[in-house]
């Protein structure tokens, strides 16, 4: 186990930190070329017509040479890339965090209602334009739970259907994320659903097993639902993939469980 942590961790790292070599370069770069910009700008208002031309044509040369239009958008994807992966750090130590945490652990009454709405707002800006997020939740459902626990699931579980949306080939008009809860005389119900192809049938039954990700190698550390898992048996609640359901547009549901009054294992 430790050793597929060291690896996980070791992925992201290894790109965030290669990605600092050509930011240096890129940054000296650019810096020059506005030293550049400011030595012409200096001469235009000294009014010097022959330096202005070399000027110009210095900058011209120097910006063809260094190639400063790859440079300014390169920058830009090794920027986001650096992010990524340092949110992926953050994410592994986070679940390895909820694996080992020992502290006492506190239920409180909650309005799941809120709660899920708030969790889905917080991911807004992790959507892409063209997906919609529909929400189906009764109102002023009350339950005695860990908000926090529950609050990573919801989100483990929607983040989960954005990066299938980002990686799915299905051709749809509409790229769909359902978050339900349904409030049942024991239980709630929540549901996260998306349209995004569903999982293959050989992988369903290890989704929930540490390590396993059907995405690129990468771009995800197989822990996410087997945290999710964990955290929902320790609410006394359990979480499940859905069987498909052929009649609905939605093809992956994941069910979350939870009694209305839960203790902490």
């Amino acid at each position: 186990m430790a050793a597929g942590i060291a690896h996980e961790i070791n992925n992201p790292l290894a790109f965030v930190i290669s990605n600092f070599d050509p930011l240096d370069h890129y940054v000296e770069m650019l810096i020059s070329m506005v030293d550049l910009h400011e030595q012409l700008i200096q001469s235009i208002n000294e009014i010097e017509q022959p330096v202005n031309q070399k000027l110009t044509q210095s900058i011209q040369s120097f910006k063809q040479t260094r190639d400063i239009d790859f440079v300014t958008e390169d920058i830009k994807a090794l920027v986001h890339d650096s992010k990524e992966g340092l949110l992926r750090v953050r994410d592994i130590i986070n679940d390895l965090g909820s694996y080992s945490r020992k502290e006492s652990l506190e239920n409180q009454p909650i309005n799941l209602s809120e709660v899920t709405k708030e969790t889905v707002r917080m991911l807004k800006y992790e959507l892409s334009d063209d997906v919609e997020v529909q929400l189906a939740i009764d109102s002023d459902i009350q339950i005695t739970s860990h908000k926090g626990f529950i609050q990573q699931i919801i989100a483990n579980l929607v983040k989960n259907a954005i990066q299938a949306h980002a990686t799915s080939e299905k051709q749809t008009q509409q790229k769909i994320i359902k978050v339900s809860v349904e409030e049942k005389a024991e239980f709630v119900l929540m549901n996260v659903s998306d349209n995004a192809g569903g999982i293959a049938e050989k992988s369903r039954k290890h989704v929930f097993d540490p390590f396993f990700t059907t995405k690129d190698v990468g771009k995800g550390t197989g822990m996410g639902l087997s945290v999710c898992s964990n955290l929902a048996k320790k609410i006394h609640g359990t979480l499940a993939l859905s069987p498909v359901d052929e009649s609905s547009e939605l093809d992956t549901t994941f069910t979350l469980t939870l009694p209305k009054q839960v203790g902490v294992e």
